[in-house]
């Protein structure tokens, strides 16, 4: 299967997913670290927790602190049991389904020790707008 034709199913099935969740959207608590140059994301995913991503703008380390989760990409569903770690590639964009509660953290780069999520998450990721929606996805990255 060509590449072209693996990504545009691969959204299409995020974009199915995403709209059977937004009928019952769940908020996952994101904490917020800062150290010089870095920035660290930390979530808490209850078990049975199905999350979507935004689309990744820059690579980045990640680890699953606590839990188990499973993660679809482009390349396949992958289990993390913690401890475990990652690097998520620019460009993806992901979905995930907690086995069991899960604390899943992110590193970024922050060279400007910029301390505004708004600008941070501008800088990291896209919103995806997901066709099969009235609005734009508004969803844990």
């Amino acid at each position: 299967m060509g590449a072209i034709k693996r990504h545009k199913q691969y959204n299409d099935f995020i974009n199915l997913c995403e709209m059977k969740m937004n009928e019952a959207p769940a908020i996952f608590p994101v904490t917020h670290k800062f150290a010089p140059g870095l920035y660290r994301r930390e979530m808490f995913i209850p078990k049975g927790g199905f999350l979507s991503s935004k689309v990744h703008l820059e690579e980045h380390f990640f680890e699953v602190i606590m839990g188990c989760i499973d993660v679809m990409t482009e390349d396949g569903v992958v289990r993390y049991l913690a401890p475990a770690d990652g690097v998520s590639k620019k460009g993806t964009r992901k979905l995930g389904f907690a086995l069991e509660d899960t604390v899943f953290v992110t590193y970024h780069t922050n060279a400007d020790n910029c301390q505004d999520i708004t600008k941070l998450e501008k800088r990291l990721f896209k919103v995806y707008k997901n066709p099969l929606l009235n609005k734009k996805m508004e969803v844990i990255k």
